[in-house]
């Protein structure tokens, strides 16, 4: 049995890459100051602009995927069992769906993640979440989002009975 709820400090990582970009910039900013002695306040103001432009590429993405997530998952409890997947909502509602009733389940996770390399491009690359589609119901999707859990590839394992197709999205 696995056990799956909304937890933020899953998915820190994102912004972790975005702190540690930042904190290069700073020890760069540093080196310059100490190394050529730039006095000019213009040419400070001008890389200020240019990293807090590049903070705001990055942050508003990210800030946006965090909301989706955390609204998508806020106040659910999922239990994945041997044949079933239990749902238990935020209002107290619990829903069980068994693993043949699903259509299929689809992962939707970046290339960069998908290709199984180490070094991301970006920190939405570390965003991802199972998509799980009933065949006969008529239910909603059920999403699973990295919030809930950092390795969705262990949990698509935990999966048994279940067709299970890999897509990639596009963020």
């Amino acid at each position: 049995m696995m056990h799956l709820e909304y937890k933020y400090r899953n998915n820190l990582k994102g912004w972790r890459w975005v702190a540690e970009i930042f904190i290069g910039i700073f020890i760069i900013f540093v080196i310059i100051y100490l190394y050529f002695e730039i006095t000019d306040w213009k040419t400070w103001k001008m890389c200020l602009l240019y990293v807090l432009f590049w903070f705001l590429f990055y942050a508003i993405p990210l800030l946006i995927l965090d909301i989706r997530y955390y609204l998508r998952n806020r106040g659910q409890v999922i239990d994945v069992l041997d044949d079933r997947l239990i749902l238990l909502q935020q209002n107290g509602e619990r829903k069980e769906y068994l693993f043949s009733e699903m259509d299929e389940v689809l992962l939707y996770r970046s290339k960069t993640i998908e290709a199984g390399g180490g070094f991301t491009l970006s920190p939405m690359d570390y965003y991802c979440y199972l998509k799980f589609e009933f065949k006969d119901i008529d239910e909603p999707p059920v999403y699973i989002t990295c919030f809930m859990h950092p390795d969705l590839d262990e949990v698509s394992m935990k999966l048994k009975g279940v067709g299970m197709s890999i897509h990639r999205s596009v963020f």
